[in-house]
């Protein structure tokens, strides 16, 4: 796929390539404000070709968290807690595979 421009950041003044971005440190600070390390980035930005064993366990996890929301969805009253409860398990299993994917213990 060919490189394409950015057009939006650098638009708005989010990338330009005339100046560095003036505080990368503060851009890199995690939400417990740990600065990232560069590696760190890299492994969240970067897609991880799955191996069979990975393959395997990612559908495990949705089999998983399907089988989890097929029993809210009957056991719940529908609901916005119900609806949260749904989402949260998405959420949980998007974590997971990514876990399973980025393969990096915290």
């Amino acid at each position: 796929m060919p490189t394409k421009e950015l057009e939006w950041p650098r638009k708005t003044g989010l990338l330009s390539t005339a100046s560095p971005v003036k505080d990368a440190a503060a851009l890199s600070r995690t939400s417990r404000g740990a600065l990232m390390s560069p590696e760190d980035i890299e492994n969240r930005f970067t897609y991880h070709a799955p191996s069979p064993m990975q393959e395997e366990a990612h559908q495990c996890v949705r089999d998983m968290g399907k089988a989890v929301a097929v029993f809210l969805n009957i056991a719940l009253p529908d609901s916005r807690e119900k609806s949260f409860a749904v989402t949260k398990l998405e959420e949980t299993v998007m974590w997971a595979n990514a876990a399973i994917a980025r393969g990096v213990d915290d």
